[in-house]
């Protein structure tokens, strides 16, 4: 019997899969798509709905699993506003997979991951106000 076995383990140990699994899920949310193999976008499709869905909720503890993946407040806030303005009350199918080539080297086949719709996800900084007050030289009386 096969329960509770789910997952690609893609020849690697688990700290290493999970590593790949967290810095992949954060290219996606940084760029909104990214290339990869077809069996490393397969792995990480269900891992981008759950994450999705959980943003489309919005509550303490839905932040608090994002933050375990991305590990910046201010990137877990603006990602969740995105995917909200993005997807409004969408609960399910906000990933989608294209296969685009083979690799040269290996014949590997390659895949981009990307969202449905179109997400935003460019983080634009603010500019910190900088008020300068004039400095008045003193005067030396001589």
């Amino acid at each position: 019997m096969i329960h509770r076995k789910k997952g690609y383990k893609l020849s690697r140990t688990t700290k290493v899969r999970q590593s790949l699994f967290k810095n992949q899920l954060r290219s996606l949310l940084t760029y909104g798509s990214i290339k990869t193999t077809y069996a490393k976008a397969k792995a990480l499709r269900p891992l981008a709905e759950t994450f999705c869905h959980k943003a489309m909720a919005g509550n303490i503890s839905s932040r608090r699993y994002m933050y375990s993946y991305l590990g910046n407040r201010h990137q877990v806030i603006h990602s969740e506003t995105a995917l909200k303005t993005a997807f409004g009350s969408q609960s399910s199918n906000f990933i989608k997979i294209s296969r685009l080539q083979r690799r040269p080297g290996d014949d590997a086949l390659i895949a981009k991951i990307a969202f449905t719709k179109p997400v935003d996800f460019s983080i634009k900084p603010k500019k910190a106000v900088v008020k300068k007050t004039p400095v008045k030289k003193p005067t030396s009386k001589k």
